[in-house]
C-alpha cells in the first residue's frame, strides 16, 4: 500500500507501491478476517466454494455501486491463506458467464500461498536442519510429529488438525503453551529463519489499528478488534478447506491465465522447496516444460546490483523464489516485490520508485 508504519509507529509514504499504477481493492475474506465481521454463525464459510462466491457477490456489489469500475482489466492476488482465495474466486470468473462480474480477469498472483497439501507443505523438518534452526534430535521429534499427523489424519481429521496447531506456530499470551516448533528451535515467529520474533513494526500496526483515529478513517465501528474473530473463522474453514485438495483449480488457472507464483527463501512456514515440489506435480498443458526448465537469477530494475531471487518462466506461468524473504516476503523484500509484481501487471514496462 501506499503507507507503511515504522517500529517506532511512524507513519510513512511507501515509495514502491503498486497503487502508482492501479487502483487496488483490499478485501478482509472470508467473513472473519481482519475488521469484517458475522453475528450469524450461519455467515462464516466453511469451504473454498462458499469462500469464491461470497467474494463473487461483493465484486458485484462493488461494480454496482461503482460502474465505472465494470470492464477494467482485473488480477486478483493473495499471499499465505489468502493465495487459496485468490484461486478459488479466479478459477470461479474463468468459469463463470463473465455479464455476472463484469471485470477482465488478466492474472492471478499467489504468494507463499496455503495451496498443496497441508501436512507436506507444512513440514519443514529438511529446512529447519539445514538452517541450523534444528539439531539431530529436534529434526527427529519434528519428523516424528508429522509422520503422526499423516497416520493420525486419516482416521481423526479433528484430532490431527488439533495437533497440528501445537506443533507449528507460535503461541502467545501468559496462558499459552509453547508450541513444538518454540520448543525445538527458540524461535517465537514461525516465518523466516533470519527472524526469530514478531517484527516491532508489526506490534505497532496492530497498535495503531485499534486506535479511534484508525476506525474512523477506514469507517469501522470503534468498538470492532482486529482478527477477533480469527479462532471461529479457522474453526469453520478447518474440516471442509483446510484438507481439500484445490489442485485441479489451479491447473485450470495454469491453462487458462497468466498465474504468478511466488515463494520466500527463508520462509519456515511454507519452505520454498515444498511449494516448488507442489508446483512439480501439477498436471498441466505446460508441466513437463516446468520440470526441465532452468532458473535465472534475478535483479530488480530499480537496484540492477542487488540479487533479488530467482525466475522460472513456462508459457504463461512465472515461479518466483524472492531472496532473503520468509513468509511475509512483501514485509521482508518490498522492493523485490513490488518488481516482480509491476513487471507480471505491467507486461514487462519499466517503473521504478
Amino acid at each position: 500500500g501506499p503507507l507503511g508504519i515504522d517500529a517506532t509507529g511512524r507513519l510513512y509514504r511507501r515509495l514502491p507501491t503498486i497503487q502508482k499504477n492501479m487502483n487496488i481493492i483490499y478485501l478482509d475474506e472470508p467473513v472473519g478476517a481482519g475488521f469484517s465481521y458475522t453475528e450469524d454463525p450461519r455467515g462464516y464459510v466453511k469451504t473454498i466454494g462458499q469462500m469464491s462466491e461470497a467474494m463473487e457477490k461483493f465484486l458485484q456489489q462493488f461494480l454496482s455501486m461503482f460502474p465505472e469500475f465494470r470492464n477494467r482489466d482485473f488480477y486478483i492476488a493473495g499471499e499465505s491463506y489468502g493465495a487459496r482465495a485468490t484461486v478459488g474466486i479466479s478459477h470461479l470468473l474463468q468459469t463463470t458467464n463473465p455479464d455476472e462480474v463484469p471485470l477482465k480477469l488478466r492474472g492471478v498472483i499467489c504468494g507463499v500461498g496455503f495451496l498443496g497439501p497441508i501436512l507436506e507443505t507444512m513440514d519443514s523438518t529438511q529446512f529447519l536442519f539445514y538452517s541450523g534452526m534444528l539439531d539431530e534430535r529436534g529434526a527427529q521429534l519434528f519428523s516424528e510429529r508429522f509422520q503422526l499427523l499423516r497416520n493420525l489424519v486419516r482416521s481423526n481429521a479433528t484430532a490431527a488438525l488439533g495437533l497440528l496447531t501445537k506443533t507449528i506456530g507460535a503461541a502467545r499470551g501468559p496462558r499459552s503453551r509453547h508450541t513444538l516448533f518454540q520448543n525445538l528451535t527458540g524461535y517465537n515467529s514461525h516465518s523466516s529463519a533470519i527472524v526469530e520474533d514478531t517484527p516491532d513494526e508489526f506490534k505497532q500496526f496492530y497498535k495503531f489499528a485499534a486506535t479511534p483515529e484508525f476506525k474512523r478513517a477506514f469507517h469501522v465501528d470503534e468498538d470492532r478488534v482486529l482478527d477477533a474473530q480469527r479462532e471461529i473463522v479457522t474453526f469453520h474453514l478447518a474440516h471442509q478447506d483446510m484438507l481439500a485438495d484445490i489442485s485441479d483449480r489451479l491447473q485450470d488457472l495454469l491453462n487458462g491465465q497468466r498465474v504468478l507464483l511466488y515463494t520466500g527463501q527463508m520462509d519456515t512456514l511454507f519452505p520454498a522447496a515444498n511449494l516448488e515440489k507442489y508446483f512439480k506435480s501439477l498436471s498441466w498443458d505446460g508441466a513437463a516444460e516446468f520440470r526441465n526448465a532452468t532458473r535465472k537469477p534475478w535483479y530488480t530494475r530499480c537496484e540492477p546490483r542487488r540479487f533479488a531471487g530467482y525466475v522460472t518462466s513456462v508459457r504463461n506461468m512465472k515461479y518466483v523464489q524472492v531472496a532473503r524473504a520468509g513468509h511475509h516476503a512483501a514485509f521482508d523484500e518490498p522492493a523485490a516485490v513490488y518488481d516482480m509484481m509491476d513487471r507480471f501487471i505491467g507486461n514487462g514496462r519499466p517503473s521504478c520508485f
